[in-house]
Formats: C-alpha cells, structure tokens, sequence
C-alpha cells in the first residue's frame, strides 16, 4: 500500500518500521493528549488490536456473486483518494 502511494502520490513510503509495542505506547500519549485538548486521537489501542489481529485476507466473491458487486482496481481507489486528499488540502 505504501509503496502504491509513494508511486501515485510523489511521496516518500516510510523507511523506519517500529515494533507495535512502540505504536501501544504511543496510543497512551495520543488519547492523554486527545482528552487534555477535546480532540480525537489519532489512533487508539483498540484501533491498533485491530490491525494486529483482524482479517487480513477478506474475499469479495461472495458479494461479487450475491449482489453482482464488481469492486475496481486498487491503484484507481488510490489515486482518488490522493486526488480528493490534495484537493480538500491535507496534503
């Protein structure tokens, strides 16, 4: 994925990858601050729980063949998505 963004966004993939135990530690800091300041973290620890032991492999063809969904490529997603992310200036 990141490597996709890098190829369609012009942005750098990261270069640095931190063990999840570094990513919990910063969930503790990120929700003290979201509280502190009335704001949402950027991640939690149930978010990270998620990532770390949700579906990784998740097959459409059921919904391809009950609802005739025809998802499109991944690369396209992704370009729209950086295009609307530029053009509302997060990035």
């Amino acid at each position: 994925m990141a490597a996709t963004i890098e190829n369609l966004g012009g942005h750098k993939a990261p270069w640095l990858y931190l063990p999840m135990s570094i990513a919990y530690l910063g969930a503790i800091f990120l929700n003290l601050h979201a509280t502190i300041t009335k704001s949402i973290p950027l991640y939690t620890a149930m978010s990270l729980e998620t990532l770390k032991h949700g579906h990784k492999n998740i097959s459409s063809r059921k919904a391809s063949k009950a609802l005739a969904f025809h998802p499109r490529p991944f690369e396209e997603t992704m370009a729209d998505a950086i295009t609307w992310f530029k053009e509302n200036k997060y990035i």
